[in-house]
């Protein structure tokens, strides 16, 4: 049976859709165009604007389908071929992103300035920096020199104080409504070249500029913990010892963001035997959606309905996580990392719904960690990441947390502290293959030279061999930090502390 909106929609026509699409009203504009799709299914620009709001809701699978079979009727569709492209490169398939791209260019896309900035990110994303700066000139002669000043200075270090960029940067910076991009920038590039005042500066000018139209959620993120800490016990995590999803397929490497999760991912992924599926969102929304999937349907949020599931729904959920993991494990590797680092918060429930996987808990000086923190710019935007009192209270929580996860799971949880790696590297790297019950492979040690996407902040560090520069990175900026530093000082000197005895077991 129709719906209401439905049967309204055979009075509308495309120009109809067109006017809805630009009022903002996208379910009104896709409920005309499925409409019009309905009654002519091979009307290529019905099936591509279809798409086009889809992607516009940020609903890519459903945006794919419908370019998909636009693309079936009209090959060549410049539009939809550039669409494609976007929702590759989101969907983290920065290979075919690239490919959708050439052909969009091929078959006469003419809004050059966009396809170049997004061509340039995904060369970024496959580590080919050389290859994106020259894109990057290729936006800047397209008409977008600020964004393209940007990108360059993304993939390469600025070594010169008195390049140009500076003052074409600076002088942008100064006007009105200017973005929190430009300052991150000018931040990197002021760090690139020693100037670490200047940039402790504009990294401030570029958090406050998001942080100031952001709800401050941090509180909600303590509450959120307690409720975990609560409901997994060790007499629950005992409860339910034995069940769950036998596979050993997952690796879970976990921590803070900018804990050096994606250099412990790359080295682990350089094995023949493992796919990295970078940073994915899966077993968060499981956890979120848990109350309706599992058999004893409830109102109970996570994490509270755990106590309701049984055997047979942790295993349910266990297979709705590997098929989601393993979607772009196109070579179908036995074993796939998967590095979001907020994972952290759902390791009770990693630990029922998968008794056999490996959980990495990536450790860093606190003080580093945190301000590495402050000096990206995240593009999945969490309050606490743009403001240092919110960041410390975060992190005060996270050991909090990770010091409850130490007792109820007593040897689950392998530490890989960050300094350890940088110092013992091939030792590290030996013991962290190891732990993953994988035999020795040399080219782990040459995790730099693996060609497989990376789409977090570290796109530019895992591409280069090991290096020490960004340990106690935090020493450089210590003058600006005095009140942080006081507010973690107990954390701070715990970690110290286990970070000594780590090196010196190495060291023996």
């Amino acid at each position: 049976m129709k719906s209401e909106l439905q049967i309204e929609t055979t009075e509308y026509s495309a120009l109809d859709a067109d006017r809805f699409s630009e009022e903002g009203d996208h379910d009104k504009a896709i409920a005309i165009y499925k409409e019009l799709v309905k009654n002519d299914r091979n009307n290529a620009d019905y099936l591509h604007n279809l798409g086009s709001e889809y992607l516009i809701l940020e609903k890519e699978d459903f945006a794919e389908k419908y370019f998909i079979r636009t693309l079936v009727i009209e090959p060549n569709k410049p539009q939809t071929l550039y669409n494609l492209g976007l929702i590759y490169l989101r969907k983290q398939e920065a290979t075919k992103a690239l490919k959708h791209f050439e052909l969009a260019e091929e078959h006469g896309f003419d809004q050059l300035s966009n396809l170049y900035f997004y061509q340039a990110k995904a060369l970024r994303v496959l580590g080919k920096f050389d290859q994106a700066e020259k894109v990057y000139n290729q936006v800047k002669h397209a008409g977008r020199e600020i964004d393209a000043l940007m990108g360059m200075a993304n993939v390469k270090k600025i070594r010169d104080k008195n390049d140009p960029i500076f003052e074409i940067l600076e002088s942008h910076s100064s006007k009105q409504q200017c973005g929190a991009d430009i300052f991150f920038t000018l931040a990197k590039i002021y760090s690139d070249t020693k100037q670490y005042d200047k940039a402790f500066n504009n990294y401030e000018k570029a958090n406050s500029i998001i942080f100031k139209d952001l709800k401050d959620n941090t509180k909600i993120f303590t509450r959120n913990i307690i409720g975990i800490k609560e409901v997994f016990s060790r007499d629950l995590i005992e409860q339910f010892k034995g069940q769950g999803n036998k596979s050993e397929v997952p690796i879970f490497v976990v921590g803070t963001p900018r804990s050096g999760t994606t250099l412990t991912e790359q080295i682990i992924s350089s094995h023949s035997k493992v796919y990295g599926a970078g940073e994915t969102k899966y077993m968060s929304k499981i956890c979120k959606n848990s109350h309706e999937l599992i058999q004893a349907k409830s109102v109970m949020p996570y994490p509270y309905n755990v106590t309701l599931m049984n055997a047979k729904d942790l295993n349910m959920l266990g297979q709705r996580y590997l098929k989601n993991v393993n979607k772009t494990n196109s070579g179908k590797l036995p074993r796939v990392t998967d590095k979001m680092p907020a994972n952290f918060v759902h390791l009770g429930m990693i630990s029922i719904m998968f008794p056999n996987a490996k959980i990495i808990h990536c450790r860093r000086h606190p003080l580093d960690a945190c301000l590495s923190m402050f000096f990206q710019n995240f593009s999945d935007v969490r309050s606490y990441q743009f403001n240092l009192n919110s960041m410390c209270e975060y992190y005060r929580g996270y050991v909090g947390l990770m010091k409850h996860w130490y007792s109820v799971l007593p040897g689950k949880i392998y530490d890989v502290f960050y300094e350890n790696t940088v110092d013992n590297f091939d030792a590290v790297s030996r013991d962290l293959i190891k732990n993953c019950n994988l035999e020795w492979e040399d080219q782990c040690l040459e995790f730099y030279k693996t060609e497989r996407s990376v789409h977090t902040a570290s796109q530019w560090q895992v591409r280069q061999p090991i290096y020490k520069t960004s340990q106690f990175k935090w020493k450089k900026y210590e003058k600006h930090l005095a009140p942080y530093k006081e507010s973690l000082q107990d954390i701070i000197d715990d970690y110290e502390k286990e970070l000594a005895a780590c090196k010196n077991n190495y060291a023996s």
